[in-house]
C-alpha cells in the first residue's frame, strides 16, 4: 500500500546567496535573480529581470566606458532573457553568457510538459512572453523572441570567475575576460545533479534528466527518488516499460494530488513496483543492487534515473566572494556573544538590583576599590529607574519596528492587525498601564505561568497598589489554568503573536529575519527540549508552593535566572531567526502545545489543488513548519502536530491564495474535500 510520510521529509537546505530588498548581493552591483533568490516562479524570474534592469539603468554611469559592457548577465533562462530585453529596451551595453543553450532548464523538461503562467493575479513585467502551453511552444515563442530582438546571447559559454576591482572581471571557462559595471546573476537552481556516490553510477546507462519517455520501450528501468519529479518520470515511462521506483524513505512525503493518484493506481496495475526505504548500493551492466530495509536485493535492470534534485554551486558562490544565507564563521560567532551579553546585561539592569547575592557576594565589591565603586553606584542609579526606562526602550523598539512591517513590507489584513495589536499591547498593556499606576500588578494582565513564574503566588502586599494581593493571586491562577486554555482552544498560540512580549518583539523586531528560522526533520526534533523546559517550572514551582526548604528556594530562584536566557535568545534574532526561544525555550509555549495536541479550533487552512510548490510559506515560516507539505495535500496547519502561533505570514505570501487563516464555512470550499491519506486508501 502506498504511503504518505507524516513528517517532514529530510533533504539538504538550498543555501541561497545572501541579498537584500532590491535583490543585490553583499557584492556592491551584483544582483541576484529567478530561482537563486529562493523564489522559484516563472513570473518572478521575468519580474526580477525586467526589475533589476530598470535600477542598473538608473545607476549606471554613461560616462565610463573603458569597460566592455554596462552589465553582464550569467544565466539565460527566463531571468536572463527578460534582463537582455529589458537591457535592450534602456539602450545599455550588455551580453547574455550561458554555460549551455538559451531556457536549458525548459530543455531538459520531459517531452510535451505542461508549463503554467501561476499565479494569475500576479502582473508580469517586461515583454517576454508568458503564458500555459506545452514546453515545446514555449521554446519555439522564446526562441523567436531572442531572434527577433537580436538578443546578445552568447550559448556554451561557463563563467569560471567573477572579481571586483573597481569594476568587475568576468572570466569564462575559455579564459576571456569581458569587463562590466554591474553583474546579474540568473543561473537558477538546477545546478549540479546530485550524485548518488555509489560503484557503477558512471556507467552509460546511468541518467539524471529524462527528456522523452517514448524513447524507451520494453525496458526494465530502475527511477530513483521520492519527489514529484522521480513519480512523474516513473509514470511516464511506466506507459512502456516496466518501472521499479527505489525511494530511501518509508513513505512519499508529499506528493501532488494527482500525482499520489496516479501512482496509486500504477502500482495496483503493477506497471510499477514501489520500493520503499530502499538505496541503491551498486549499479552493474544487466543489473542493480539495492538495500530494501537492511536486506540486499538485486534486480534485473536495463536503464537507471537517479532523480534525487540538483546541487547549488556553492564552492562558486564563495569563490566569487558571495555571502551565503545564514553563514557561519568566526566573525559572525563573535558577533552574537557580544550582542548576547550586552542584551542579557541589560535586562540584568532591570531586574535585580545592586544587593543582588551577585553582587554582595563578589570579593571585590567593596568600597576600597574605586573603580567598582563607581561601576556600583552607576549599576544602582541604572536599576532604580530601570522600572521606567527599559519597558520605554522595550515599546519604542516593538513600535519603531511594527511601523517598519506596516508601511514597508506590505502586511495582509491580517498581519496588520497582528501588528497593531503587538504595538498596542505592549504599550499600554505592559509600560503605560503599570506606570501609571505607580507599578501596580497590571503586569499579571498579560503574563503567565510558567512564562512567568510568580505569576501563580500571592504577591506581597506591600507592593499591591491595585485591588488586593489575593484578588492578584487567583487572577493569577484562573489565567494560568482556565485563560490559557480557552484561548488555545479558541485560537490557538496566537497570544505568542499577538500578546506575548517575546512575541510582540519577535513578529516586529524580528520579522526581517524569518527565513533564519532552523527548519528540517532534525531542528523539529530539538523542538521537544522545551518540554524538558516545562517540566522543570512543574517541579520548582511545586517546591516554592509547597515550601520546600532553602533548597527548594535555591532552585526557584535558579530557574528565575535561567528564563533570562530567553533574553539573551532575543539577541539571537540576527542569527538563527525571531522564533528561536519561542521553539526551543519556553514553558509557556510547551504549555500551550499540549493543550493544542488534546483539544484545538485553529488551523490555517489550505485550499487543495491550488499549490504549485513554490515553498514561499516555508520559507517565512519563523516555527519552521513544513507548510508546503500540508499545502500540495489541501491539509490545514493545526496545534495537533505542529508548533504553529498564528503569525499568518504564510498566508500573506502565498502567491495562489490557497492558504487562509481558521475555517470556511462554503461547502464549495476545495479543502473539504478528501485527503490524500483518503485517495490513497489509507485508514
Amino acid at each position: 500500500m502506498t504511503r504518505l510520510a507524516r513528517k517532514t521529509e529530510a533533504s539538504p537546505a538550498d543555501r541561497f546567496p545572501s541579498i537584500n530588498e532590491r535583490l543585490e548581493s553583499n557584492l556592491e552591483g551584483l544582483y541576484v535573480v529567478g530561482d537563486l533568490t529562493g523564489m522559484p516562479l516563472l513570473k518572478n524570474a521575468l519580474n526580477h529581470g525586467y526589475d533589476v534592469v530598470q535600477q542598473i539603468a538608473a545607476r549606471v554611469d554613461a560616462g565610463k566606458t573603458a569597460t566592455d559592457y554596462d552589465v553582464v548577465i550569467v544565466g539565460a533562462g527566463a531571468a536572463g532573457i527578460s534582463a537582455a530585453m529589458a537591457a535592450t529596451e534602456k539602450g545599455l551595453r550588455y551580453v547574455v553568457l550561458e554555460k549551455a543553450r538559451a531556457a536549458n532548464t525548459l530543455h531538459n523538461f520531459p517531452a510535451r510538459k505542461k508549463i503554467y503562467a501561476e499565479p494569475v493575479a500576479l502582473e508580469t513585467r517586461g515583454n517576454l512572453w508568458l503564458g500555459q502551453a506545452e514546453k515545446e511552444e514555449f521554446l519555439a515563442r522564446w526562441r523567436e523572441t531572442i531572434e527577433q530582438e537580436q538578443l546578445e546571447i552568447r550559448e556554451n559559454t561557463e563563467v569560471a570567475d567573477i572579481r571586483k576591482n573597481g569594476h568587475f572581471e568576468v572570466l569564462t571557462a575559455e579564459g576571456q575576460t569581458l569587463t562590466s559595471q554591474f553583474v546579474i546573476l540568473a543561473i537558477g537552481k538546477q545546478g549540479t545533479p546530485r550524485r548518488l556516490n555509489v560503484p557503477g553510477e558512471d556507467l552509460p546507462k546511468v541518467f539524471t534528466r529524462l527528456y522523452d519517455p517514448a524513447d524507451f520501450k520494453g525496458r526494465e528501468i530502475l527511477v530513483v527518488g521520492g519527489g514529484d519529479s522521480a513519480i512523474e518520470s516513473a509514470l511516464a515511462l511506466s506507459e512502456s516499460n516496466h518501472v521499479t521506483l527505489s525511494y530511501r524513505r518509508s513513505d512519499f512525503a508529499r506528493p501532488k494530488p494527482d500525482n499520489a493518484r496516479l501512482i496509486r493506481e500504477a502500482i495496483e496495475s503493477d506497471r510499477i513496483d514501489v520500493l520503499f526505504s530502499s538505496t541503491v548500493k551498486e549499479v552493474r551492466d544487466g543489473e542493480v543492487v539495492l538495500s530494501v530495509e537492511g536486506d540486499e536485493k538485486t534486480i534485473a535492470n536495463d536503464l537507471v534515473f537517479t532523480m534525487v534534485g540538483t546541487q547549488l554551486p556553492l564552492d562558486f558562490f564563495r569563490k566569487i566572494g558571495l555571502r551565503l544565507e545564514n553563514e557561519w564563521d568566526k566573525k559572525r560567532w563573535a558577533k552574537l556573544g557580544l550582542w548576547s551579553l550586552l542584551v542579557f546585561a541589560l535586562y540584568y539592569v532591570k531586574k535585580f538590583s545592586p544587593d543582588h547575592p551577585f553582587f554582595c557576594d563578589c570579593p571585590l565589591h567593596a568600597p576600597s576599590f574605586g573603580l567598582v565603586a563607581v561601576a556600583s553606584d552607576l549599576w544602582a542609579k541604572a536599576n532604580a529607574s530601570a522600572r521606567v526606562w527599559y519597558p520605554a526602550l522595550y515599546s519604542a523598539v516593538v513600535c519603531g519596528f511594527g511601523l517598519y512591517v506596516i508601511f514597508r513590507r506590505k502586511p495582509s489584513r491580517y498581519t496588520f492587525w497582528r501588528t497593531v495589536f503587538c504595538m498596542g499591547f505592549q504599550t499600554v498593556l505592559f509600560f503605560l498601564l503599570p506606570w501609571l499606576l505607580n507599578e501596580g500588578n497590571l503586569y499579571r494582565l498579560g503574563y503567565a505561568w510558567p512564562l512567568s513564574m510568580g505569576a501563580v503566588f500571592r504577591p506581597n502586599p506591600e507592593y499591591v497598589h491595585l485591588l488586593t494581593a489575593d484578588f492578584w493571586w487567583l487572577y493569577g491562577l484562573l489565567f494560568a489554568f482556565v485563560g490559557i486554555p480557552l484561548l488555545t482552544y479558541f485560537h490557538g498560540k496566537r497570544y505568542c503573536a499577538w500578546l506575548c512580549g517575546c512575541g510582540c518583539l519577535a513578529e516586529t523586531g524580528g520579522d526581517a529575519f524569518r527565513k533564519l528560522a532552523p527548519k528540517g526533520e532534525r531542528a523539529e526534533k530539538w523542538e521537544n527540549m522545551i518540554y524538558v523546559v516545562l517540566g522543570a517550572a512543574v517541579v520548582v514551582t511545586l517546591l516554592k508552593a509547597f515550601h520546600a526548604g532553602q533548597e527548594g528556594a535555591k532552585l526557584y530562584d535558579l530557574f528565575v535566572m535561567w528564563a533570562l536566557s530567553g533574553w539573551v535568545a532575543i539577541a539571537a534574532y540576527p542569527f538563527f531567526g525571531g522564533r528561536i526561544w519561542c521553539r526551543y525555550w519556553c514553558p509557556l509555549a510547551a504549555y500551550m502545545n499540549l493543550i493544542g495536541k488534546v483539544a484545538s479550533r485553529w488551523q490555517i487552512g489550505a485550499v487543495r489543488g491550488k499549490c504549485i510548490d513554490c515553498g514561499l510559506c516555508n520559507m517565512n515560516c519563523e516555527m519552521g513548519i513544513d507548510i508546503k507539505k500540508r499545502a500540495i495535500r489541501g491539509q490545514p496547519v493545526t496545534l495537533k502536530d505542529t508548533p504553529c502561533v498564528g503569525c499568518g505570514e504564510c498566508v500573506r505570501v502565498c502567491p495562489m491564495d490557497c492558504l487562509y487563516v481558521g475555517h470556511r464555512k462554503d461547502p464549495e470550499q476545495r479543502w473539504q474535500l478528501p485527503s490524500n491519506d483518503e485517495i490513497l486508501g489509507i485508514q
